[in-house]
């Protein structure tokens, strides 16, 4: 004969919920809040770092392949500031132009190139329609470009460094060129050294434990 013992046990009843309660929402929304927000912040900051790192050596590129133009093609080559205003303080995208000679017959010296529109402070006027020119390269935020690299020249045929786009630099070989400076904002400058005999372009960046150690520019 089997016996069933019946236990006396108390019922739980357990509540579910149909959603969220809007405290819930807002702790959620919260989170996401905070996340989005270190996300874009270290997103920034990594774009920031990227940019600053590859100006310097785009840069440098822009200045040897505008040198290989003036050799290879016996044409002028200009580098191009595009300034925010007229004060020239802040340089938004440089470039290089390849610059036209003297229209009409003859052969390419250095009496017909570049043509007299194209020289000096003329670049900058509509009258001198360069032959070709670079990409833009867009100069970063805090970056600041002294306005003596709009005067910057290579010749054509020889590729010598020019700041009239006319006449070669006249430098004694025992006197180098000074460093053409790149100034960052909160930072150590970059130096440029351009030799005004083979136009040889050498990159410092004073940032660097490497850079530092070369006194010569970085002082």
């Amino acid at each position: 004969m089997c016996y069933h013992i019946k236990t006396k046990y108390n019922k739980t009843k357990t509540r579910r919920h149909n959603g969220f309660t809007f405290i819930e929402l807002l702790i959620v929304l919260s989170i996401i809040s905070i996340l989005l927000v270190l996300s874009v912040t270290s997103w920034n900051r990594m774009i920031y770092q990227q940019e600053h790192s590859r100006f310097p050596m785009a840069f440098r590129w822009l200045l040897t392949e505008a040198r290989q133009k003036a050799i290879s093609e016996n044409r002028t080559v200009r580098i191009f500031v595009d300034w925010e205003n007229k004060t020239m303080e802040k340089a938004k995208t440089v470039a290089w132009l390849q610059l036209p000679c003297t229209r009409g017959g003859g052969s390419l010296s250095k009496a017909t190139c570049p043509s007299e529109e194209c020289l000096g402070a003329n670049v900058y006027s509509s009258s001198c329609v360069p032959i070709s020119r670079s990409e833009k390269l867009l100069v970063p935020e805090n970056v600041r470009l002294p306005n003596d690299w709009g005067d910057l020249c290579f010749l054509a045929g020889s590729g010598r460094i020019s700041v009239d786009c006319k006449q070669e630099i006249e430098i004694p070989p025992w006197i180098g060129l000074s460093y053409k400076e790149v100034k960052v904002e909160g930072r150590r400058s970059y130096k440029f050294y351009l030799n005004p005999i083979a136009s040889y372009i050498e990159l410092t960046n004073c940032n660097t434990e490497e850079g530092a150690k070369n006194t010569e520019a970085c002082l």
